[in-house]
């Protein structure tokens, strides 16, 4: 399986084949330092405009996790969030809706370099099935994961 995401207006290029580890600009990426605590940790999400129904509960989970980290940020672009989140740029992603173009190459990366991807209660996450996806580093998840689980119930 190979992945490749490209982001033309800098030039940057992410690249997978499974089991041969994630590379940047045709150098191999270390997998992410495992040690991030929450409170050190900068999350990358995205708003629902595709889901009214999830609007407080995006909100109403962003509030609180702007409590227990050092920020978060919104880039634009699943599949770019998911890539750098691969090799330790950000260290937690949520988002829901997530298209699977928006997300199977980064799927691939992440599994690459050890991240946990699950949905919005903790289990296995489905990309054909569960409406949000929550994948980080280690030490990271259980708390953005017990969040996340009370918002979007």
């Amino acid at each position: 399986m190979l992945g490749i995401v490209h982001k033309p207006f800098s030039g940057k290029t992410w690249s997978c084949v499974r089991g041969h580890g994630v590379y940047y600009n045709g150098t191999k990426m270390d997998a992410p330092p495992a040690d991030f605590e929450a409170k050190d940790a900068l999350f990358i999400t995205g708003f629902p405009y595709r889901s009214e129904d999830l609007t407080i509960a995006f909100f109403s989970c962003a509030d609180e996790v702007l409590t227990v980290d050092c920020g978060i940020r919104h880039n634009g672009s699943a599949t770019l969030d998911t890539a750098q989140l691969s090799y330790g740029w950000c260290q937690v992603f949520w988002k829901s809706d997530l298209q699977l173009y928006d997300i199977a190459v980064g799927l691939l990366f992440m599994q690459e370099n050890g991240c946990i991807v699950t949905n919005s209660e903790g289990g296995a996450y489905d990309m054909f099935h569960d409406r949000t996806m929550v994948a980080r580093l280690p030490k990271v998840h259980p708390v953005l994961c017990i969040i996340v689980a009370k918002h979007y119930h």
